[in-house]
């Protein structure tokens, strides 16, 4: 069956309209890394993220529709990120918020974001979790999102991240129903007292924090 892109982007876009719950593990955790900071958003979407990042920040996505949607106050651009990556100079981090399951070489995507960055730096990537309770709810992996090729275990990820001269100060965990919940501090003691890899079951996503070294 062959899939039609555009139909599919724009019922997800249609879904981000509709009435959702707050991303937690953004205000609760990661808000603090990029508030009045300059940083490139890679995959921004519509724009979510970006639009409380600092001024200078930059978004590129590849999705015309998502570029065609967003706010006229943001800066943002399409582009195909499994090409080449050149918004500017003078950013302070970079942000990809669940974008490298969707590149035709993560590796080849990661690499680029190291070369960019100076040390001392913050690389900010979410991804999606595979292997979780989540999935026989919500089945949005492979099965579901078309877009996706590639998925990765949490050891997989920071192998992948130390080889290109970045190491882990943070990880955050997107835990299943927290939107709909709405509860902040919830979030936060969840985040304190779940063990993390107990806790990778209990999500839809994870986040780490990646300093360039």
């Amino acid at each position: 069956m062959k899939h039609d892109a555009i139909s599919f982007y724009s019922q997800k876009l249609k879904k981000q309209h509709e009435k959702i719950g707050p991303d937690l593990v953004f205000n609760n955790h990661l808000l603090k890394y990029v508030a009045n900071k300059k940083f490139m958003d890679l995959g921004c979407g519509i724009g979510y993220y970006l639009s409380e990042m600092g001024e200078g920040s930059v978004g590129l996505d590849a999705s015309s529709i998502n570029v065609g949607h967003a706010h006229e106050s943001l800066d943002i651009r399409q582009v195909d990120l499994n090409g080449e990556i050149n918004p500017g100079t003078g950013f302070d981090g970079i942000f990809a918020s669940h974008v490298i399951e969707h590149l035709l070489s993560p590796v080849e995507f990661i690499e680029k974001c190291s070369n960019i960055l100076d040390k001392g730096q913050l690389f900010i990537l979410g991804v999606p979790t595979e292997n979780a309770i989540d999935r026989i709810f919500y089945p949005y992996g492979f099965s579901e999102d078309i877009r996706h090729f590639y998925s990765f275990t949490y050891p997989n990820l920071k192998y992948l991240v130390e080889r290109c001269d970045f190491k882990i100060t943070a990880r955050y965990i997107s835990f299943t129903g927290m939107g709909r919940m709405k509860s902040r501090r919830f979030e936060r003691v969840l985040q304190k007292i779940i063990p993390f890899r107990l806790g990778l079951f209990l999500s839809k996503g994870y986040y780490v924090v990646c300093e360039k070294v």
